[in-house]
């Protein structure tokens, strides 16, 4: 048996499936593990999540922020984007069953010790602290809570939170959104570009000083402009898929990664 941790395929199902091909991935005897938004920006969110829904025994992934949005706009707490493309589940008669589905997926997974999260786990926290950060966004969701849904700024610092609310909406930020850190900790919000591009005085969260976490290596997504990309504690499978990148999978039983250049066409071009 052998355990794939697959990065952002936001609908991308002819990549996906060119992809579990390549790697060899054998239904009857493998796992495959997420690292986030599984839909919207590419053209097939439905096919993605039902064939998710439908091996739910062999496949899990972690929550990303595109998942949350589709949760929000099934909810009603926030309006489609002009550019989101999961109509398609909105829509479909089974959507109960896939969005339930989605609802109750982790936050973070651990996995032959090593740890999968979509955006990143805070350099302050230890691993038993992100244990317990991301329960608490699990409970919550899984129980039904849409506030969580909602589209907030988080506080820059958890300390800066006046309450159980804020504490709630800083840890789905680390988890879902967060890309690099000023020298205190703080979030910079907003940051999407490389590794040059990063603010005078602010790091990758994976490279902070005093990185509490580091004890297991950490596998994420979220962060295309990363790309592929990999340090003694961090590897990132985001590899730009959506816009005409690659769709990236890693074994964890000898570290090995396959890629897949995407065969859904690239949304920089329309």
């Amino acid at each position: 048996m052998a355990t794939y941790i697959i990065g952002d395929v936001h609908g991308c199902w002819q990549t996906l499936e060119a992809l579990l091909e390549r790697c060899g991935f054998d239904e009857a005897a493998d796992q495959a593990i997420f690292v986030g938004d599984l839909v919207n920006r590419g053209p097939s969110s439905l096919q993605v999540l039902r064939w998710a829904v439908e091996r739910a025994e062999i496949v899990d992934t972690v929550l990303g922020n595109h998942d949350l949005h589709l949760l929000a706009c099934a909810a009603e707490i926030e309006k489609s984007r002009v550019m989101d493309t999961f109509k398609d589940v909105l829509e479909a008669a089974d959507r109960d069953r896939l969005l339930g589905w989605l609802r109750t997926r982790p936050f973070m997974i651990e996995k032959q010790k090593h740890t999968i999260v979509h955006a990143g786990l805070h350099p302050s926290w230890t691993l038993e602290g992100a244990r317990k950060h991301a329960r608490a966004l699990k409970e919550e969701l899984s129980a039904g809570g849409n506030r969580l849904l909602e589209k907030r700024r988080s506080p820059d610092l958890w300390n800066d939170a006046s309450d159980a609310e804020e504490r709630q909406i800083y840890r789905l930020a680390v988890f879902t959104r967060m890309r690099a850190v000023a020298a205190d900790g703080a979030l910079i919000h907003g940051f999407s570009g490389g590794l040059g591009d990063l603010p005078s005085g602010s790091f990758p969260w994976f490279r902070a000083p005093d990185t509490q976490w580091s004890n297991q290596p950490v596998i994420f997504g979220h962060w295309a402009a990363l790309g592929q990309f990999k340090d003694r504690v961090a590897c990132c499978l985001d590899g730009g898929c959506v816009w005409g990148g690659s769709l990236l999978a890693k074994r964890l039983e000898d570290g090995k990664i396959w890629s897949e250049k995407s065969r859904d066409g690239n949304l920089r071009n329309g």
